[in-house]
């Protein structure tokens, strides 16, 4: 017996010459909409795929969510593409709340509505923005917590206004994929925030690489390269590279740099010794260093 419901879906079609409404157009976009969610449902569950960091600490009068993407019960895509900050609910006795991301309906999502002709108007763009809020563990009605439609991100303890502890992340639902899972990426060529670093007689320069975008569940294994020119000046500027401190959404990429120090450049006027400092200086400038990296979670 499924345990899907299964849609009775009406495929569009069109001729030429047909007189198209805007049923006949909204029935095109809903067709592939349903086809798109019964897959969701059947294929993947419902949970979160990737993303939605929860920032707040003790204290805290607000928190933050990132990015990210999660199905809810009815293979809908919950979709956030930038940071949002919350408020903290204002409550002085001690609660216990929940921080929740769920579908939100189409009278919330208007962008854009314009007049027709003959005094006819409507929405032409609706947002898929998500809906963000905290649910008291103890709602009613709209405000009770919905399994499956109501996605748990975090929850927090409520006191005095204000975070009373650390946020509990273990009710989350995350959505189980296919393994092993393979993200790449890179930084920005040219604006890459390089910096010196020195330990142990060895020296170079490092910048901390932030893969959260792929949604890693998981330390994955790293590889990545140093991207970008290697000639500055006409000479060489190069050096071994290594993978540091690798966690679930970051990583520090380190150069270590020759030790000699008669690496110089030839310029207008003359020679010139090419130190660390300078280096640095040209690494977005003229080098584009930039890091491209790879993770396999899994």
């Amino acid at each position: 017996m499924a345990t899907t419901p299964i849609p009775t879906l009406e495929r569009p079609a069109f001729f030429d010459g047909q007189r198209l409404t805007a049923a006949d157009l909204t029935a095109a976009v809903e067709y592939e909409l349903e086809l798109r969610r019964l897959h969701n449902r059947a294929l993947h569950g419902w949970g979160i795929a990737f993303g939605f960091p929860v920032a707040g600490e003790r204290g805290a009068t607000s928190v933050t969510v990132g990015p990210g993407l999660a199905l809810d019960l009815l293979g809908r895509e919950l979709v956030l593409g930038h940071p949002l900050e919350l408020s903290v609910p204002p409550l002085a006795e001690a609660s216990t709340w929940y921080l929740t991301i769920s579908y939100a309906a189409d009278p919330h999502l208007l962008v854009e509505d314009r007049k027709g002709v003959c005094g006819a108007e409507g929405a032409v763009r609706l947002s898929d923005e998500p809906l963000v809020r905290w649910l008291d563990e103890q709602g009613k009605g709209e405000e009770r917590l919905r399994p499956g439609l109501d996605l748990v991100l975090a929850v927090a303890t409520v006191r005095a206004c204000r975070l009373d502890g650390k946020l509990d992340l273990g009710k989350r639902r995350q959505l189980l994929r296919p393994q092993p899972y393979v993200y790449t990426g890179r930084t920005e060529p040219g604006a890459t925030p390089w910096k010196t670093w020195s330990q142990g007689g060895e020296a170079g320069v490092t910048t901390t690489v932030s893969t959260s975008e792929a949604g890693f569940l998981s330390t994955p294994t790293y590889q990545a390269r140093l991207g970008g020119s290697r000639v500055l000046n006409n000479a060489a500027v190069d050096g071994f590279a290594a993978i540091v401190g690798p966690s679930s959404d970051s990583f520090e990429f380190r150069v270590t740099l020759p030790k000699h120090q008669d690496l110089r450049a030839t310029g207008p006027g003359g020679t010139m010794p090419l130190n660390k400092s300078i280096i640095v200086g040209a690494l977005r400038t003229k080098l584009d260093w930039h890091v491209v990296w790879m993770g396999v979670e899994g």
